[in-house]
């Protein structure tokens, strides 16, 4: 055999068992390195797309953390500033109640009302700002009823004035103690009330400002 024929390529595959048996195996060997190269080159971009996604998720995630921070700093902040109002409501509320009973006893015994009735007067007048100034940050519920309070308090009040610096006798008040003790007593439903709501309403703030 000469090298020409021995370099023949159809004379190699002869050697080698046959030309289809080698070139199925040929096929076969280059097939399965081209898709050895495919699967790789897949699983790369497969995993640069995961890695993209994750990213992005995470920057997502970072992004609505810090708004969800400020959110919750935001409402803890108002929940603070609506219970100081609560705080400063109540205790101009409780500055107001006692009253009554001190005027109606001074009348009953014919003593000067005159101390008692200004003091009554000067605490009507601080509720009064102190829920003026708190309405636009506490619950409109707890709100109306203090406010329902203060006009009863400011009904009870003007009973016992002639005029904004005159005050009225104790005849003349004893004259209408009964208009008087019903406003008061409307006074201290509407208290309670108040002070029924602004429990309810300060003990679901302290349970979400403790979550």
């Amino acid at each position: 055999m000469s090298l020409e024929e021995m370099l023949n390529i159809e004379t190699v595959l002869w050697i080698l068992g046959g030309q289809t048996v080698v070139l199925g195996g040929l096929f076969s060997f280059l097939g399965k390195v081209w898709i050895n190269r495919i699967n790789n080159n897949e699983i790369s971009k497969a995993n640069i797309a995961l890695a993209e996604l994750q990213s992005e998720i995470q920057a997502t995630q970072a992004r609505l953390n810090e708004r969800n921070e400020s959110v919750i700093h935001t409402h803890k902040y108002l929940v603070e500033v609506e219970y100081d109002h609560y705080q400063k409501i109540w205790a101009a509320l409780t500055r107001v109640s006692p009253l009554f009973d001190s005027v109606e006893r001074k009348i009953e015994q014919d003593e000067s009302i005159v101390v008692t009735a200004t003091e009554l007067h000067e605490a009507r007048v601080a509720l009064g700002d102190i829920l003026n100034a708190s309405y636009p940050f506490i619950n409109k519920s707890i709100y109306d009823m203090a406010y329902l309070a203060l006009d009863y308090s400011t009904k009870a009040s003007s009973l016992l004035w002639a005029n904004d610096s005159t005050m009225k006798s104790n005849k003349e008040i004893t004259k209408m103690i009964n208009r008087f003790k019903e406003s008061a007593s409307q006074f201290h439903l509407y208290n309670r009330k108040t002070g029924e709501g602004i429990h309810i309403r300060t003990m679901s703030m302290v349970e979400f400002h403790n979550k």
